[in-house]
């Protein structure tokens, strides 16, 4: 659906996709930390959680076969 968006002119619509997609990453972070074993509820993993999710939110990931062949290339 995302991938969608700039085909989509009505703003009503856009910003439904926006809000859906900003409910969707916030309730996958609260899920992932609330399910972490109470030993590895810390300070350090739970921000660690956040920016990885914020990346998947934000589109800042590589994909593992591209992120291979950059590597084997070095």
């Amino acid at each position: 659906m995302l991938s969608l968006k700039s085909s989509i002119d009505d703003p009503e619509i856009l910003d439904e996709i926006n809000e859906y997609h900003n409910l969707y990453y916030e309730t996958r972070k609260e899920l992932t930390i609330n399910n972490l074993p109470k030993d590895l509820r810390n300070s350090k993993v739970v921000k660690s959680i956040i920016v990885s999710i914020d990346e998947l939110k934000n589109g800042d990931y590589v994909y593992l076969e591209d992120f291979k062949k950059k590597i084997s290339v070095k």
